[in-house]
């Protein structure tokens, strides 16, 4: 790989974009964002934390088509954060859950931390778009990328992510939608309380199991949202009810098991489509070198391929 490309790509792992994608009905706002956590500081992460940190899987480039895949100790103010809101707008749609303690029954609540998920999610495709748009500039002005009439690898690739990205952010709407005009009851939830002596992990997540990455809009979108509650584990999925036939299939395994069965299923989904996640440090140091290597490798190989065949009491994050 060109030196002078590699270096502008361990470059490009910290260019965040940042603008506020609050939604449209509120206007264009055109305020500086703020490094935001899309799990809470207060609330959640200080209850998994150690020391002032929590364990997070990173993923930096190491080469040409190559990732690390490390956990590593974060400060919990640096953990979950990114820059996909505003001040004002940050406070104005999630201060009810900020405020005070969450209410699993509430739909308000419900919902927000669904819509912290979409929105976190929305940020970080548009952020490998405009990562990838950078990439693409800097390949083209070092001669690297040949015009020919078929498409490029890069142009392939840049396309893609940009396509994705418009995708959800189109998909967005309808949570915004509901923000707007306060239709909690659109979107359904099923919850999950695991008993647990210690505060675990917590997860902030969104994706579909729509796999088909090119499909002409996304649907099927569910937010998961994990986080320690007393001497529980509370696991919530969202989605819209509209969409409830895409959705349920998927976790009906996950709803009817329990014990370790039930952890074990969590921990696929989680690591087959999470990247979002913190781990209490005290808990992971319970994790065997044998153990942490089978979650990384399962990790790493869920990028690329959709079925990878794992004993998941290998891999359980709880």
């Amino acid at each position: 790989m060109n030196n002078d490309l590699l270096n502008f790509a361990y470059q490009v792992q910290h260019a965040n974009y940042q603008a506020c994608i609050a939604p449209e009905g509120f206007g264009t706002c055109n305020k500086d964002v703020i490094k935001a956590h899309s799990i809470q500081n207060k609330q959640i992460l200080e209850e998994i934390q150690d020391c002032g940190h929590v364990v997070m899987l990173l993923a930096s480039i190491s080469g040409f088509k190559s990732v690390d895949i490390e956990f590593k100790r974060i400060g919990r103010n640096r953990a979950t954060i990114f820059t996909g809101l505003c001040h004002h707008h940050d406070n104005l749609f999630f201060a009810p859950i900020e405020r005070d303690s969450i209410d699993i029954i509430n739909p308000e609540h419900l919902f927000l931390l669904a819509y912290r998920a979409i929105i976190k999610q929305t940020h970080s495709l548009m952020n490998a778009a405009h990562q990838a748009r950078l990439l693409f500039d800097k390949k083209t002005d070092l001669g690297l990328i040949i015009k020919k009439d078929a498409l490029s690898e890069e142009e392939e690739y840049l396309l893609t992510r940009t396509f994705m990205a418009f995708k959800l952010h189109i998909y967005k709407q309808a949570y915004d939608s509901i923000y707007i005009n306060q239709r909690y009851e659109d979107l359904c939830h099923e919850i999950i309380k695991i008993n647990q002596e210690i505060p675990t992990i917590a997860v902030n997540a969104f994706f579909s199991f729509q796999r088909e990455r090119m499909a002409a809009k996304y649907s099927g979108g569910v937010a998961l949202n994990i986080f320690p509650k007393g001497d529980e584990t509370i696991v919530i999925f969202s989605y819209l009810c509209s969409e409830e036939s895409l959705v349920s299939p998927h976790i009906n395994d996950i709803l009817s098991s329990s014990g370790e069965q039930q952890e074990c299923l969590l921990s696929k989904l989680i690591l087959q489509n999470c990247e979002n996640f913190a781990i209490n440090p005290k808990h992971f140091e319970t994790f065997s070198k044998l153990k942490i290597e089978r979650i990384k490798e399962y990790f790493t190989k869920t990028l690329f391929y959709d079925d990878v065949d794992v004993n998941c009491e290998e891999i359980s994050l709880f």
